[in-house]
């Protein structure tokens, strides 16, 4: 009996079947505060997070300028390049293999003092995982004279978050921030995270959120909330009222007459 001999046979896998690519993007503001009327950089990175595969091709970045910065320069490593059509940049990085990076770097001129947000986007039709393709930044930019270096505390910490001098509505992220307000009566809260929040001049609404946070009041006649953390809340120069929230607040009246009410948790009250 004969004996035929067994081939190999290599399967391909289509085009199809390889992996896909993940582009995402992250964006850096710098400086962050920054002062009115001087040159603000923002930093877009975008990556192929995809570890095997072909590249992603014909990857685009947009990145619509808000309306309180002027646009002054966009630029990107060869063989990309930028465009801006009204208020709108585009930048074309060409492809963009797995594991690799490439980087946009915007220069703009912000105009008014407050909080400003912007959002970029990567596209690619390669690219089938949307929800990390976009990325946002806020900024704070301040009044000249009105803080944006080192000097800018709370309680110690450099601002990460300023108010202006009118009435602000400010708001933390989901990180450890340091929030200022100025003048005006403002809304502060914190939102994830271990924040320090303080209060100005104004007569301020100021509540911490989920995290362990230190709040404090300014020379209005503040009005000083806990979270659900741990919060210690801590009287200004005003006549402040300080109410504890979901966890094991620490309340300690300020300079005025203040008022002191615990709320959910073993609270402690301290010259109220």
């Amino acid at each position: 009996m004969a004996i035929l001999p067994i081939l190999a046979v290599g399967v391909v896998a289509p085009p199809s079947a390889l992996a896909a690519s993940d582009l995402s993007i992250t964006k850096t503001a710098s400086p962050n505060p920054v002062t009115e009327n001087t040159e603000l950089t923002y930093t877009l990175t975008v990556t192929n997070l995809s570890v095997s595969g072909p590249p992603a091709t014909a990857v685009t970045v947009e990145d619509k300028l808000p309306p309180e910065v002027d646009f002054v320069s966009a630029t990107t490593p060869a063989p990309g390049n930028c465009a801006i059509q009204g208020k709108t940049v585009t930048c074309a990085l060409g492809d963009l293999a797995s594991g690799a990076s490439a980087s946009v770097t915007i220069k703009v001129l912000a105009k008014k003092a407050g909080q400003v947000s912007n959002t970029a986007t990567v596209t690619s039709a390669d690219d089938p995982v949307p929800g990390n393709n976009t990325s946002t930044v806020t900024t704070a930019v301040v009044a000249p004279g009105g803080g944006g270096g080192a000097g800018t505390t709370c309680a110690g910490k450099t601002a990460t978050i300023i108010g202006t001098e009118g009435a602000d509505n400010l708001v933390g992220t989901e990180k450890n921030d340091v929030i200022l307000a100025l003048g005006g009566d403002d809304t502060v809260q914190g939102l994830g995270g271990k924040d320090i929040i303080c209060g100005a001049a104004g007569n301020d609404s100021i509540k911490g959120k989920s995290g362990n946070d230190l709040v404090k009041g300014g020379s209005g006649n503040d009005q000083i909330r806990g979270g659900g953390g741990n919060d210690t809340l801590r009287g200004g120069g005003g006549r402040d009222g300080l109410f504890g929230g979901g966890g094991a607040d620490a309340l300690f009246g300020g300079g005025g007459r203040d008022q002191c009410r615990g709320g959910g948790g073993s609270d402690t009250e301290r010259s109220c």
